[in-house]
Parts: C-alpha cells; structure tokens; sequence
C-alpha cells in the first residue's frame, strides 16, 4: 500500500448533521471523515464499533458499511477523492492507501480548522480545496490514538500490512497481550486463526492487484510478501482455482453490473463484475459471497437513490460493458452511451429469460447461458410433476407493510409460479382482514414483511391473535418468511434461488 500523503486529494462535499436514532445503517461510496464538534457518538463500522466524544474522529473508506446507532452529537462529515498521479499525468482514483490511524483525537487547533471549513462564502469552495488536506493531516499524523481493543488494533495491522509476515510475536507487541490470549481471543471474534485472517487479507489485496493493474506477477507477489513468485501462483491457485495469469485474463474484461438485477444475470453467466451494487443490509446475500470478488463496490442504499454518485463511480471507473436493468434517467443514459463502450440498456426488455439471452449475446457466452436454462427446466419441470402428483395448492404470498395485510405477487413470482404450474394471485390493493384471509384457508403462507417499527408492531400484534393461529398454514407450521433482497430481485440467479426455495419446501411438506 503506498502512503496516503503521495495522493491528491479532491474534497466533494462538506456536511454538519445531528445523529438521530433513526440513522441506519448506510454505505460510504467516498472516503469520509467524520469529525465529532459535540456530544457523545457512538459508530459501528463494518463489525468494528467505538465510541467517539469532541475532537475525536474516524475515517471512512469507500466499502465501509457504518452506522451511527445514536442520538444527539453534532458531527461535520468531509467526504473527498484520492488519487494516484500517473507519469502520463493522468490520474487514477485508488483506495490502496495507507494511513496511520482510522480513528484518533484531534486538537483544539485542528478542531477550529474543521469548524473554518465549514463555513459558506463565494470563496469556500477554492479556500477548502487548500486546506482540507492540512485538516487530514493534522488528524492522521498528529492527533493522538484513541482506546482500541487489543484485538481492533492486531486486524488493523494485518489488514493495512499484507506484505508484511505476521508474526504472534509482533501482533503481541502491538496489541499488548500474551500471545496465547491474543491467539484465543482472535479466533473466538473472528472465526479464523490469525495466519487464516492474514492469508486472506493477503489474498484479497492479490486479486484487487491482479484485477485492477497491470502490474507483473512478481511485483504483486512481493507486494503482499511473498519473495517467490512461482509459490504465490501455487496458492493462489489452490485457493482460487486460477492461476493469477489466468486470473487476470478472465477479469481483463471490466464488466459492471448497475443494479441488483444486472448482478444476478451475470452471476448465472459464471461471471463476476468489477463493479456491482455491494452493501452488508441491502444486498446480504452477495455482500456475503462476493465482497472481495468485486473491487468496486456501488451503492445499493435504496433502488435508484444514489444514481448520480454512481454514475460518476463508473464514468471515473471506466468499464468496458455495462449492463442496466432499471428504469434510467435521461441524464445517466446519455452518460453511459458515450462513456462506456458497450452499454446495453435493458430497461424496456421483457421476461427475465429475454433479458439474460441478450446479456449472454452481448458477452459471446451463450453456451454457457443455454447450460443454466436447461438445468433451471429440469428443476422446474420436477416441481411441476412433484405438486401435481400432490396435487399442491399454491402458497398464499403476503406483504405485511404498515398496518395493513395484502396478497402480493412480482413478476418474479409470478414467472416462478407459472414455470411449475401454480395458479397465481391477483395483487390486492386494499388490505386483508384475518376474517378474509381464514377464508383463503392457505395450506401454506408465504410472508414478506416490512422491517420498519410499525410493521414489526403490527405484525407480531397479528401473529398473537386467534384469528391467525387458526390458519390451517400457521397450525402446520407451513410459514415462510421471505428475504426481501432476493424476492424483489428479478434476474436470472434470482430466479434460481427461488426455484431452489420452492422445490425445499416441496420436499419438506
């Protein structure tokens, strides 16, 4: 990783706010730097939580999930760009810095020049570009560290030092326990040996090197510590299943996925994306599997909420084919059919199988595509013979929002439904009494519910009253509740794992 001061730094936004308890859980797309002017603040990032009071600060790197699970501290948030300076004299933005301190306590001094940059006149902004470095450097390089758990501070050092050969020894040192504790004390919160967190922290920076640089093997090998280059190839591919060399060739094509949509298209295509919708709440399931299979995360914080630092995300990123399934707005289209070279704008496509033969079209992989339909067929098909030799009603799909109870179907559900025969439902407008859905007499239910405090109110009141437990489904035990993420996706490996979900329950009725 190279230092942070070799970089250029380009401040976008400067902002104050007060923490409410209503803050979830949000993604940062920028670095940011978050600066506590008073009160108490509480931050969880990703699974590392502090607690902050005035003059302390933490920095944010693109990818962190964060959250403020608090109320009342007045903080100012300074998000900015880093760039690496090309001898050509262009400039790469970049994430691989390396900074001192995540987190620290600033002084009075620094505090006032935070306070200074937040001040609005016609010359704020050229004045901030100046001196907002100097603020991060006061932070990072002068201010003080903060209390961090012996354990916080042994992965900060594994993670920021992937060349380094990590030794209990050093960790120790650093950390201020026995070794043995600190061994004990580091797989019970992590789940893996520090050698195992160490190779893979080692592993990730190698794929992001592989995938995002053209530098030679041997270079990125002793970048993340390894003198031989030919033993790094060896577990590389023990671990990946790909030489680094054929590692790189299959990842020379930048491919992005613009939604969650595009991202499960191209998953079922066996393909992973450079760049793709990531967070930890809002797409879980990929978040978990892909995390560091896909070096630039974008934002997945509501559909289409942050489709302008997006864009930008993927203009500075240059990919070579980006694929769209969403409704676009003019300006981004525009954007992307002169930027990206093969922009394939799926909006106004039809069924899901349409849209994922156009995607492999465009990929050259339709080999590849006509290999997961005909499995999905098959698995379909069984589904089909298994529910009518059963003879099997169709599950009854719920969406409980609010305080209301309302029969729910998508054109996921309803693709899914008629490739294994069921008998759909309509979508009702008005919401269901417990009176009219005992009438349904569903055998099965199928529930997707809200998670705002509301609706989790409203629901369990539901789940305690006679009228429910008398459901035939509720007094088998046949109720399901669905994760949002998946059943609102519409995609081909979305549809999958529906399948998969469906042909379960089959077999466990």
């Amino acid at each position: 990783m190279r230092d942070w001061k070799e970089a250029l730094i380009r401040l976008e936004k400067t902002t104050t706010s007060t923490v409410s308890l209503v803050h979830s859980m949000a993604y940062a797309d920028t670095y940011m730097l978050c600066f506590v002017q008073s009160g108490s603040l509480a931050v969880q990032v990703n699974d590392t939580k502090a607690s902050l009071s005035p003059y302390h600060f933490y920095l944010l790197k693109p990818g962190d999930a964060y959250h403020f699970p608090g109320e009342g501290a007045e903080i100012a948030l300074f998000r900015f760009r880093m760039y690496e300076p090309r001898e050509n004299g262009e400039l790469l933005q970049a994430t691989n810095w390396h900074f001192p301190r995540r987190k620290g306590c600033a002084n009075e001094k620094t505090a006032d020049l935070a306070a200074a940059l937040l001040r609005k006149n016609k010359y704020a902004f050229f004045w901030n570009q100046v001196q907002f470095p100097d603020l991060l450097y006061r932070c990072l390089e002068e201010g003080s560290n903060i209390s961090m758990s012996g354990i916080e501070l042994a992965k900060q050092y594994i993670e920021e030092n992937p060349h380094a050969r990590i030794s209990l020894k050093t960790l120790a040192g650093l950390s201020g326990l026995h070794p043995s504790y600190l061994s004990e004390k580091f797989a019970q919160q992590t789940g893996k040996s520090v050698s195992q967190y160490a190779a893979e922290v080692k592993l990730t920076e190698a794929k992001r090197l592989i995938q995002t640089t053209t530098l030679p093997l041997k270079d990125i090998a002793h970048r993340i510590g390894y003198d031989d280059e030919f033993y790094f190839s060896r577990k590389f591919k023990k671990e990946v299943g790909l030489s680094p060399s054929q590692y790189r060739e299959k990842k020379m094509r930048k491919l992005a996925a613009y939604d969650l949509d595009s991202l499960g298209d191209l998953l079922a295509l066996r393909q992973i994306p450079f760049a793709a919708p990531m967070h930890p709440k809002w797409t879980k399931h990929y978040y978990e599997l892909y995390q560091h299979e896909v070096p630039v995360h974008l934002s997945a914080y509501r559909a289409n909420h942050d489709w302008q630092a997006n864009m930008e995300r993927l203009i500075d990123w240059k990919p070579d084919v980006l694929i769209a399934k969403r409704k676009l707005h003019e300006e981004e289209r525009n954007a992307f059919t002169v930027s990206i070279p093969t922009f394939i704008d799926l909006s106004n496509a039809g069924s899901w199988k349409d849209q994922f033969i156009v995607v492999a079209e465009a990929l050259h992989e339709q080999n590849e595509a006509q290999r997961f339909l005909s499995h999905y067929e098959e698995t379909a098909v069984a589904c089909k013979q298994s529910i009518e030799k059963e003879n099997t009603a169709s599950p009854v799909i719920l969406r409980i929002a609010g305080e209301g109870i309302y029969l729910y179907t998508n054109p996921g559900i309803s693709s899914l439904f008629h490739d294994v025969g069921f008998e759909g439902w309509q979508q009702s407008a008005a919401p269901l009494s417990l009176l009219e859905l005992k009438e349904l007499a569903p055998r099965w239910l199928w529930v997707l519910c809200l998670h705002d405090s509301q609706t989790k109110t409203f629901y369990e009141h539901v789940r305690q009253s006679e009228e429910w437990n008398g459901l035939p489904a509720v007094r088998t035990g046949q109720v399901k509740h669905l994760p949002s993420d998946l059943w609102f996706e519409y995609s081909a490996f979305a549809q999958w794992r529906k399948l998969l979900f469906l042909r379960s329950q089959l077999q466990s009725m």
